[in-house]
């Protein structure tokens, strides 16, 4: 149970009369923005709505993700508030009391698109995860044995990618994110906003001075930056198996699909990346969208054979309930796409999107 830190100076200092206006500020402000929301939800078409269960996951990932960068940055900071101030340290210690994230859900702080992406990545790949790992416990269509390659590289690097993925579920098998997990970059921005937060609170509610709260913050946020290591993620360790695979000439598409099959979805989208020259955030995006399209392009476009394409195509149209007619549409088009053609879809464009959209819109005008 956690327990929401209110403005307790604001609130003994403002009269009454003017609280209430206050008050009323704020629920009008809210009714806004509730407007706004449905408004949204209101006309975005089906296919782009996200279900029930994604928002809920998401949700508990993104609370999961800020609850613990906002632990590890006060486990940093409350040394030193004990000698200075005994009592902000003691609720900077507490793991009963909830600071920063709900200031940061109030202030919509961390409304980013990177972040949401990444959650809605991390939700669909457990999505997938679970479908994979039912197919495979029907018991229908058993994974092939495959021996590992005889590679001490190999072999270390495929240990320490199944610890990352034990460390991406809980007990209970539900997804867990932490920020470990995230790029460097979205790292920081979440990082300084968690301790902004922070500092609003120790400012605005326990009346500590700016210059004493930045100090301790800026501190604060810098070593738990330091600490991170971008090699340590599942989606590194996939990269180094797929590339030393790649080394070893064991690649091949019997390996792919067992990967798909045992439930290692990273691992797959990693090999295709590997595969592909692009990176495995493309790859994992174009393998986990729920129209298998974009997963049939990638796989011609890495010339994995008809067959095996199609048991993967079959596997992700099962998990995301798409009709037969689709699956059918995939494989016939697969026979039909020039895997030349494939390969070139996957690079990024040459020429300035800006360009590229400004020539289209023009083709589009002088259409007659």
């Amino acid at each position: 149970m956690s327990v929401v830190i209110s403005d307790e100076r604001t609130q003994q200092a403002a009269p009454a009369g003017e609280r209430l206006l206050g008050d009323a500020a704020r629920a009008a402000e809210s009714s806004h923005a509730r407007l706004s929301g449905l408004l949204t939800d209101m006309f975005l078409p089906d296919a782009h709505r996200a279900n029930d269960r994604t928002r809920a996951v998401m949700a508990r990932l993104f609370d999961q993700l800020v609850g613990a960068v906002e632990a590890d940055l006060r486990a940093i900071l409350t040394p030193h508030f004990e000698s200075e101030a005994p009592d902000v340290a003691v609720v900077l210690a507490s793991e009963r009391v909830t600071i920063a994230l709900p200031i940061l859900h109030e202030t919509g702080l961390l409304r980013d698109a990177e972040l949401v992406q990444l959650l809605l990545a991390r939700t669909e790949e457990h999505r997938i995860v679970l479908g994979l790992r039912r197919i495979a416990e029907s018991g229908l269509d058993p994974a092939p044995a495959l021996a590992p390659p005889d590679d001490v590289v190999a072999a270390a690097a495929d240990h320490a990618l199944r610890l990352a993925e034990n460390d991406r579920i809980d007990a209970a098998y539900e997804p867990v994110m932490a920020a470990s997990d995230l790029p460097a970059a979205l790292l920081r921005r979440v990082v300084w906003r968690v301790a902004a937060a922070l500092r609003d609170y120790l400012v605005r509610v326990r009346n500590v001075a700016p210059e004493v709260a930045d100090r301790h913050i800026a501190a604060a946020g810098a070593a738990l930056l330091a600490a991170h290591d971008a090699d340590a993620t599942l989606e590194a360790a996939a990269l180094r198996l797929a590339a030393r695979w790649r080394e070893l000439g064991v690649d091949d598409d019997a390996r792919l699909h067992h990967a798909l099959r045992q439930g290692r979805f990273v691992l797959f989208a990693a090999m295709l990346a590997v595969r592909a020259g692009i990176g495995v955030e493309l790859a994992t995006a174009m393998a986990a969208d729920r129209d298998i399209a974009r997963l049939a392009v990638l796989l011609r476009g890495v010339g994995v054979d008809r067959d095996t394409a199609v048991m993967a195509l079959f596997e992700m149209a099962a998990i995301h309930g798409l009709p037969e007619q689709r699956l059918i549409a995939c494989s016939d088009a697969y026979d039909r796409l020039d895997p030349a053609v494939a390969r070139a879809s996957l690079q990024p464009p040459s020429l300035d999107p800006g360009y590229r959209s400004a020539v289209a819109a023009l083709a589009v005008e002088r259409t007659p």
